[in-house]
């Protein structure tokens, strides 16, 4: 009889449980790495430096599938600062951008046609000025 209450309880409790409608978020489609390059206006606010706009030229690398090349970054001429794009997200490897010794790392995401970027210079792996920094495309 104990077996028949409890399995009777059992049925009860899983028949009540009601399936919620489940809704799945879009997923985002858009290939960041075919839409970005050209011709980029940045406001960057930087600890030590201050802000500024800078004119940002972003290349598609001939290495590299997902690798974008940022020139004018920071204000830094002439450096070609590599990045890699996953899904919206960018990665900003640790890399060198002066025979001196300063690098530059960190990461930024794609927001609609705008990219929002954190980034830290280092010299000598320390910390000298860290960036944020919003661009929009022209």
């Amino acid at each position: 009889m104990k077996k028949l209450v409890l399995i009777s309880a059992l049925f009860l409790s899983v028949s009540a449980c009601k399936k919620e409608n489940i809704v799945d978020t879009p997923k985002d489609t858009t290939d960041y790495f075919a839409t970005s390059a050209g011709n980029w206006e940045f406001t960057e606010a930087c600890t030590g430096a201050g802000t500024g706009a800078n004119k940002v030229t972003i290349l598609k690398s001939p290495t590299g599938t997902n690798e974008l090349l940022f020139e004018g970054l920071g204000g830094f001429k002439g450096v070609q600062i590599k990045t890699n794009v996953v899904g919206p997200d960018l990665v900003i490897p640790l890399q060198n951008i002066t025979n001196g010794g300063l690098a530059i790392k960190r990461s930024g995401t794609f927001s609609g046609n705008q990219l929002k970027l954190d980034y830290e210079t280092v010299f000598q792996q320390n910390v000298i000025s860290t960036c944020k920094s919003a661009g929009k495309k022209n």
